[in-house]
């Protein structure tokens, strides 16, 4: 998985580079196989308890004889019919499921959407799973599953825009070519159920016939995906499905390999199995699945350079440790709401505080709304009851002691910051020994706003609140994620996403160590990352100018950089500032750019390798951001800026640039 990380973040020119950068032992060859992880019943039982084919099989006849004007004998009789034709257990799942269909499919489908109906159960497995999807280590998950545990983690984790998500013939693209890249990987990471979803009961298959008849889209699809090499991590999942078995024999053949994380190996039905490469993992040991799959994790950080590796799951633990719990089926509904309102209101107050942690002691409301904190204040006061007076976000963050920044209550900051006024309005981020002293508030007034459920177990989990706070801050500060219909991908024309933090640090490297350049024009939060090239600036004599919305590192870069720098560092008020552009010039010619849009310091962005033409707008990104900012200095505001007014403060800019001779 260490590999396919790299791989998945890198173009294949760069894989053995970066490899060697980024791993501990070489292990750039050969080029990585596709990871895709298949799920089962046996996770989202693990998960929390919601039963597999058995028990549901048996909470199905009760449920259906008491719903049903079906004599309990007629039913029996009918299972036992399609057992003998179709040489299943009694007690399969498949026979009972199309038993009752013979008397009411409709029945059969509430009762299944009662059991599997859930969303908000936060398992570690899951958790991970979705970490995994995310962060490219893995290509690709399957699920069999009708519940929708997992679906909730994946869209906590990328976003509803960040993956593809295929549960119909209609996800499905025309031609499954236009989701790959030109090594024929998928370009996004992808979500299957194949079975359907428990929220679109129309999609839902549970019989042997519904199986064989599977959209030839989705079965295409399935085929594209199981194509060798290809690693199948096999989590929780019986492999029972003949038809499904065809699907990877037919694809994969013997050039796939099987590994398994279950509390009992995978059985396959198929006659020959000489592909078969079977790696058993006992999940019921020391914690069970969450436990062996978090082994699976620390293994493969570990495999990472001490100083390189990629984010971690902590949060992950922390979010499954505070909110993981048991499903109990057949609970009263009011029970299942009470519960349902206190974990979307702890769980808001938790994300909101690991939100402000990761910004670095200030964030936006619009931030908070776009992320995780925002999903979940929204599923609160969806499910409110009526007549319940509704806290605002606003006034969760003021709970949490938030206090207002700058010129609105649309941005908040932790207490605690020495600077007031002016300077502090210029300087967001707070440093590091203020921040220790504000998270550990932080967490206990945290806590405070929690149920009492929730605070037990932040005592049982003691100062992980706290723990979790410092290791986002210390951090990088955005997510790097894929975003399926990002606009700017429309404004360019040949854009390469860079899907990964690591490819982002990749490719940085690779342009800040090549010799294709000689200065860099840079509008950035802080410039902060500017200071670890710092060597590389120096030894070639780079000149810069930037453009910053926080002034905390202008002394540091104007000491570090001198002349080479000069008087060109401008700020411009972070509300004015959602364009981050670095443009590398050789000669006085544009040779390449990295964009991304981030406005307010929202978290999450999709950054873009640029050249040619596309460079050449970010460039004028850049111009127009510094006109923008020396508008702002003299003025207080900003003016209408023209493109003739682009292209001759650029000229000027660059002659300013390149006036001095080079050591």
């Amino acid at each position: 998985m260490a590999q396919n990380h790299v791989y998945l973040s890198v173009q294949n020119e760069d894989y053995s580079t970066a490899s060697r950068h980024l791993l501990k032992d070489d292990l750039t060859s050969p080029l990585p196989p596709k990871i895709v992880a298949v799920v089962g019943a046996g996770a989202t039982n693990a998960a929390c308890g919601l039963p597999t084919g058995e028990d549901a099989a048996k909470r199905l006849i009760e449920a259906f004889k008491a719903r049903a004007s079906v004599n309990g004998q007629l039913i029996a009789e009918e299972i036992h019919r399609i057992t003998v034709e179709y040489r299943l257990e009694r007690g399969d799942f498949e026979a009972v499921l199309l038993a009752l269909s013979k008397f009411d499919q409709k029945t059969v489908l509430k009762e299944l959407s009662t059991i599997y109906g859930r969303r908000h159960y936060p398992s570690l497995a899951y958790e991970i799973l979705a970490h995994w999807l995310k962060h490219r280590f893995i290509d690709a998950i399957v699920s069999f599953n009708f519940d929708e545990l997992l679906d909730q983690a994946i869209d906590d984790e990328l976003g509803s825009h960040g993956y593809y998500r295929v549960i119909s013939d209609g996800d499905c693209p025309e031609d499954v070519a236009h989701w790959l890249d030109n090594r024929g990987r998928f370009r996004f990471p992808l979500y299957i159920k194949p079975h359907g979803t428990a929220s679109h009961k129309s999609t839902m298959r549970f019989t042997r016939s519904s199986y064989s008849l599977l959209p030839i889209e989705l079965v295409n699809l399935l085929k594209r995906l199981f194509q060798a090499p290809t690693d199948v991590v096999i989590i929780g999942h019986a492999m029972q499905s003949v038809e499904f078995n065809d699907i990877l024999a037919s694809s994969g053949g013997d050039l796939l390999k099987f590994y398994a994380i279950s509390l009992q190996k995978p059985e396959f039905r198929v006659a020959d199995k000489p592909y078969w490469d079977v790696a058993f993992c006992d999940a019921g040991l020391n914690g069970g699945l969450g436990h062996s799959i978090d082994l699976v994790a620390t293994t493969t950080a570990q495999m990472f350079s001490d100083t390189l590796r990629p984010r971690s799951i902590r949060r992950h633990r922390l979010i499954s440790a505070l909110f993981g719990r048991t499903a109990v089926v057949d609970e009263e509904r009011h029970t299942r709401e009470r519960l349902r309102e206190d974990y979307l209101r702890d769980r808001v107050y938790v994300e909101i505080s690991l939100a402000i942690s990761k910004a670095k002691g200030f964030a936006s409301l619009e931030h908070l709304a776009r992320g995780r904190a925002g999903q979940y204040f929204r599923l609160l006061r969806r499910h409110a009851p009526s007549g319940v007076t509704k806290d605002s976000m606003l006034t969760m963050c003021t709970n949490l002691k938030l206090e207002p920044f700058g010129y609105s209550r649309d941005t908040l900051c932790l207490s605690g910051a020495k600077e007031a006024g002016r300077d502090r309005l210029r300087r967001p981020i707070l440093p590091a020994d203020e921040f220790r002293k504000a998270a550990g508030e932080l967490a206990l007034v945290t806590k405070d706003f929690l149920s009492p459920e929730r605070q037990l177990r932040c005592l049982q989990n003691s100062d992980e609140l706290f723990l979790a706070f410092l290791e986002m801050y210390e951090g990088e500060e955005v997510e790097v994620s894929t975003d399926t219909e990002a606009t700017t991908n429309d404004v360019f024309a040949n854009p390469v996403t860079l899907p990964t933090l690591t490819s982002l640090q990749v490719q940085t490297r690779k342009m800040m160590e090549s010799e294709s350049w000689d200065s860099i024009l840079c509008t950035a939060e802080s410039g902060e990352w500017l200071l670890k090239w710092s060597e590389q600036i120096n030894k070639r004599d780079g000149r810069l100018a930037v453009v910053l919305a926080d002034e905390t590192y202008t002394t540091s870069l104007s000491n570090t950089f001198g002349e080479r720098l000069g008087g060109r560092a401008r700020w411009l008020p972070w509300w004015l500032h959602n364009r981050h552009v670095t443009v590398f010039l050789k000669d006085k010619k544009i040779v390449q750019a990295i964009f991304f849009e981030r406005r307010l310091r929202t978290s999450h962005i999709t950054p873009l390798l640029l050249e040619g033409a596309d460079a050449e707008i970010a460039m004028d990104s850049f111009v127009a951001y510094w006109i923008k900012a020396e508008q702002y200095s003299r003025f207080s505001t900003e003016i209408e800026i023209r493109p003739r007014q682009v292209r001759s403060e650029s000229e000027l800019l660059i002659a300013d640039m390149y006036k001095r001779p080079r050591a």
